[in-house]
């Protein structure tokens, strides 16, 4: 694989475009998600009455520490992540998507290229599944150190772009190590339906009854297992010191987010002495740019080329700006 030329960070905003704003950002979620599943998240709801599901969880899990574990604050806590991972996998990557969003395709040949990583927020596989459409992505180490190659892949070629899910996926799942008590493998499933080209005829490492779903519930409270740190690592040993240009796209950056200011802040500091930049694109970028710089407590101004615009209008000055 090329040195990398660019690192990416991508949050909702990008499904929620890619989608034509059926998937929701991060403050739409429980209501969405109250929706698919009423039950469940009306549990949520009326105990803490909040349509912020992040602050629900986080009080959860304030809940569950302070009254030693009970069983059925416990319970509640396993079946919100069952119903996020069922509910982001109504966002996998479908052909038809390129018809309702014809900018797509240009979008994704005209930003990405082979050498690029990205650190995804999103438990949806709709980007890796873009890309594996256009032959960008494979399941070849295409989501990082922290998976091996499976054997039944081989055939695959490396991936060009890495995706670094650090908060899970829907398509990520744990299984028990034969002979631990503790250890837990993080697998991954492919199929055509989340991979147009390299899931074409495969069923490859799908759940079964062993099997527990491996994402981080957006809380304030955030547990990574050690499989999810080896993806932090590598994003900020590998790809934040590699990358030329760090580019934002639909992350909101928010102050609880202590890790992206973390990679944040490891980017930054080859900026005093190449040519490094960050591109924001986002209707707020101008807002985040100073964000950036308050928490960092560094005047970052001049290395910021913010474009105010939703990705859907903005990609061309995205491109635009990469090809600089």
């Amino acid at each position: 694989m090329s040195i990398a030329s660019k690192l990416f960070i991508i949050g909702s905003g990008f499904t929620n475009s890619a989608t034509h704003k059926a998937a929701p950002l991060n403050r739409e979620l429980l209501s969405s998600i109250r929706q698919y599943d009423k039950t469940l998240w009306d549990d949520l709801y009326n105990r803490y009455l909040t349509e912020d599901v992040e602050i629900g969880l986080t009080r959860l899990d304030m809940d569950i520490i302070t009254n030693s574990g009970q069983k059925e604050l416990v319970e509640l806590r396993k079946k919100a992540e069952v119903g996020l991972t069922n509910f982001f996998r109504n966002f996998r990557f479908r052909e038809d998507m390129l018809l309702k969003c014809c900018w797509l395709k240009d979008f994704v040949q005209g930003t990405f290229a082979e050498g690029d990583i990205v650190v995804s927020l999103n438990y949806d596989c709709l980007l890796e599944g873009l890309l594996d459409r256009y032959r960008l992505w494979t399941p070849n180490g295409g989501y990082g150190k922290a998976f091996k190659v499976y054997s039944g892949l081989t055939g695959a070629p490396p991936s060009p772009i890495t995706v670094l899910k650090i908060h899970g996926s829907e398509n990520f799942h744990r299984e028990p190590v034969i002979g631990s008590q503790t250890d837990k493998s993080l697998i991954f499933t492919v199929v055509e339906s989340i991979f147009p080209v390299s899931g074409k005829s495969k069923y490859f490492c799908l759940p079964d009854k062993e099997s527990t779903d491996a994402i981080i519930a957006p809380s304030f409270v955030k547990i990574f297992p050690s499989n999810l740190i080896t993806l932090m690592l590598e994003a900020l040993e590998d790809a934040a010191i590699r990358a030329e240009t760090l580019v934002l796209i639909g992350c909101g950056l928010r102050p609880e987010d202590g890790f992206l200011y973390l990679l944040l802040w490891r980017f930054v500091q080859g900026l005093l002495t190449g040519t490094r930049r960050i591109v924001i694109i986002d209707p707020n970028a101008y807002s985040l740019c100073n964000r950036v710089s308050i928490t960092l407590e560094y005047d970052l101004s001049r290395y910021m080329h913010p474009i105010d615009k939703f990705l859907e209008d903005g990609w061309p000055d995205l491109t635009k700006e990469l090809g600089k």
